[in-house]
């Protein structure tokens, strides 16, 4: 048994549960998803201690379905950034995805540990503890998600806002100071990520027509500025 052991232990040490990355062998670059996982593992060569990135390749990896790949980028955007808390966010998005509500409602407190202005992660930590039973914890976490607004409730944003039951118990009981916020002045702090896919907390502002993350040289671009209305058609001279 000693001698099992002595054999075994080095290949835990040195990872031997890593994720398969048999993926890379298949992309192609015809479908703009694989492209842009492609472009981001080329990135990470040039800077394999970009958080940004290693967030936004388990994104990518997460939408074409490598849940376990995923994990690991997730894993190690973690660590490379110990304040970043979006990294802990998508983790529970894909263990939501793989049915583990215990282990997604663990990422998601991490999360809100981390950043307790993670409104989304606060929104979703409530959900998995509905999901679990755990109700009185589900809607105190509610609570955190709509302390700025109720914009999490709706469905065009929040894709999960469909099967949450404490909608109404959660709007009751925060009606009060709701109210009362509502007469300061605010700010919008939410992007508005409209399917599951985009719930996915990005570093960087996605390809056009790709949903994903646009390759860049820097850890993480600015937002571009909403493009200009276009001018107003010249009024028509009477008579014409």
């Amino acid at each position: 048994m000693r001698k099992l052991l002595v054999v075994l232990l080095p290949l835990f040490l040195s990872g031997g549960g890593r994720a398969d990355e048999g993926y890379k062998t298949v992309l192609d670059d015809n479908i703009p998803l694989h492209q842009a996982i492609k472009e981001t593992l080329a990135l990470i060569e040039k800077n394999p201690n970009s958080a940004a990135l290693q967030n936004d390749l388990g994104a990518l990896l997460a939408w074409k379905g490598n849940y376990s790949n995923a994990l690991e980028s997730f894993e190690k955007a973690a660590t490379l950034d110990p304040k970043d808390t979006k990294p802990l966010f998508n983790a529970g998005l894909v263990e939501v995805l793989k049915g583990n509500w215990s282990t997604a409602m663990g990422d998601f407190r991490s999360a809100t540990k981390r950043d307790p202005g993670n409104f989304q992660a606060w929104w979703m930590l409530g959900w998995t503890e509905e999901r679990l039973g755990n109700t009185n914890a589900a809607v105190d976490a509610y609570k955190h998600a709509i302390v700025v607004d109720t914009s999490l409730y709706d469905i065009r944003k929040n894709p999960f806002a469909a099967t949450t039951r404490l909608k109404g118990r959660v709007l009751l009981e925060t009606y009060g100071s709701r109210l009362v916020k509502a007469t300061l002045a605010q700010q919008e702090q939410f992007e508005n990520p409209a399917r599951v896919r985009s719930f996915f907390q990005k570093s960087r502002p996605a390809a056009p027509g790709t949903g994903a993350p646009a390759p860049s040289t820097s850890d993480a671009a600015a937002p571009q500025p909403p493009a200009a209305a276009p001018p107003a058609p010249a009024p028509r001279p009477p008579g014409s």
